[in-house]
């Protein structure tokens, strides 16, 4: 049985499931997927999806829910259209929000939507204290979702895993 994570008005936000390969396969053959993601599947064979996916569930049950990949379904078309997470970043003792959405899709508000429902399950669900998104400098239309979703810009550059990013950072209003 698919374990739901959260659901929004359009989207189903549920655990990785092997009865998807093929979908999941498609989702990280996307170009702008690769080029942006700090920690991906990325370009890697059916059989090391299945690797990954594992990866994904033992690390969503080993921190307690609060680390993991999760795929985002598209309810009226039940398609896979992207994944959300949260990712421990060692180099910032920080939890970074992460998503992704296929090319076909973007451009009708579903990654602002998974985020909102990610931000909601964050804070009101783990009850985390803050979270924080990554974004690379040259991907304007991932720093205006998160700009829209109020996470806010900390005006400081953070270098992750070899890479630089823009640091934007959210306090949990409840706590």
């Amino acid at each position: 049985m698919i374990k739901i994570i959260f659901a929004t008005k359009r989207l189903t936000v549920i655990e990785y499931d092997f009865d998807k390969l093929d979908e999941i396969y498609e989702l990280y053959q996307d170009k702008a997927i690769i080029k942006y993601t700090l920690n991906s599947s990325t370009g890697k064979t059916r059989e090391q999806l299945k690797e990954g996916i594992e990866m994904y569930h033992n690390a969503y049950i080993k921190y307690n829910n609060c680390q993991g990949k999760w795929l985002i379904v598209q309810k009226e078309k039940n398609k896979v259209i992207g994944f959300v997470g949260l990712l421990f970043i060692d180099e910032l003792q920080k939890t970074e929000l992460s998503y992704g959405i296929i090319e076909k899709y973007r451009g009708h508000g579903f990654a602002t939507e998974a985020v909102i429902g990610l931000k909601e399950y964050v804070f009101k669900k783990l009850k985390l204290s803050e979270i924080c998104a990554l974004i690379r400098e040259s991907n304007i239309k991932s720093r205006s979702v998160i700009e829209r979703v109020g996470i806010e810009s900390q005006n400081k550059k953070v270098k992750v895993k070899g890479k630089m990013f823009q640091l934007y950072e959210e306090k949990n209003p409840d706590s």
